[in-house]
């Protein structure tokens, strides 16, 4: 599993002049994209992913996201057979995409505020996520 720090605050080196272009983003969307494919190459979701990744703080990402259930999550997560997972997010509908999106996305992004020359704090160091953290219980 892989954790993206995602810094805001600072001058970022991006590709299409927004944070969505920022090559750790993008380094994201790509890890995701080949974990989990059936969600996060769907256009509505990498619509919703850019925008997400163009907000400076987490917290509008968040409110973004209609009814957000994390035991829906983790129930299709138990389903799921991977990481890699080609299935996950068939069968269920826009809405319920955007959750699961969201949910994954967050347990592989931190935002943390800092520039490209500081040392990134000690508490933004920690073990990867890993499915079987969520759903084992």
């Amino acid at each position: 599993s892989s954790g993206i720090n995602a810094e805001y605050g600072d001058e970022i080196i991006s590709t299409n002049g927004r944070a969505s272009g920022n090559r750790g983003n993008q380094l994201l969307v790509a890890v995701l994209q080949s974990r989990y494919p059936a969600l996060f190459k769907d256009p509505e979701v990498e619509d919703t992913v850019s925008d997400w990744l163009d907000q400076t703080s987490p917290v509008p990402r968040r409110l973004s996201v209609p009814g957000y259930d994390m035991e829906f999550c983790k129930e299709q997560l138990r389903n799921s057979v991977g990481p890699p997972d080609d299935t996950l997010g068939q069968g269920v509908n826009r809405d319920e995409k955007l959750i699961l999106a969201y949910y994954l996305f967050s347990k592989h992004l931190t935002d943390c505020e800092g520039g490209h020359n500081n040392p990134l704090s000690r508490k933004y160091f920690k073990m990867p996520w890993k499915k079987s953290d969520d759903i084992s219980s």
